[in-house]
């Protein structure tokens, strides 16, 4: 009797026969992982991960140059943000963490600056045609529920500060940390105070 060996069948010998000689010499396996470890360490050494986004574009392009002036004009493009969750749409604790956190994150050095609802500008027209710029937290927290629920419904009618600094319910607020524009020297201070 004449069987015909596969195509498929003859691939399937060689990583057969590899799992069969490792499972019989486990320390030649773990012999050759080691001698692979020690010649790849070198290279591994020098290894560096770039987080900027300067490292992957093509700096002989025009796009390049506009890049660079974009970023001298209005700053790095890398953005953190901290999200802070309430009990309730605009609880009290939160809006209060918020304005802190501002504060103490525009202080930082490598920070451009804090978009929040305690230093973005909310654009309000009055009855008799004023324009307000203020921040909702320009006075701060409201005491009572009744200002924080007037507060919430004016920034949820405001176009930027409903889609970048609040969530459509109200309870997570974020405070967006926009670093200036070469900040990686300072991203180890930055995050630090993040997580503290």
């Amino acid at each position: 009797m004449v069987f015909a060996v596969t195509q498929h069948e003859r691939r399937g010998r060689l990583p057969r026969r590899i799992v069969s000689l490792s499972i019989k010499h486990p320390g030649v396996v773990l012999l050759i992982w080691i001698v692979l470890f020690v010649a790849a360490s070198p290279g591994v050494s020098m290894l560096r991960i770039e987080t900027s986004t300067d490292s992957v574009l093509d700096r002989t392009d025009k796009d390049w140059s506009f890049y660079q002036s974009s970023q001298d004009r209005f700053g790095g493009d890398e953005v953190l943000t901290v999200l802070i969750s309430g009990k309730e749409p605009f609880d009290p604790e939160a809006l209060r963490a918020v304005s802190k956190l501002t504060a103490r994150f525009a202080a930082l050095p490598g920070v451009r600056r804090v978009d929040s609802l305690a230093s973005v500008p909310l654009v309000q027209v009055s009855k008799g045609g004023e324009i307000s710029l203020e921040p909702a937290l320009a006075d701060g927290v409201p005491d009572n529920s009744e200002a924080r629920s007037h507060l919430y419904e004016e920034v949820k009618a405001d176009r930027i500060a409903s889609r970048a600094l609040i969530s459509p319910d109200g309870t997570s607020l974020a405070v967006n940390v926009v670093l200036e524009r070469g900040a990686e020297r300072f991203y180890e201070a930055i995050l630090s105070e993040v997580e503290r």
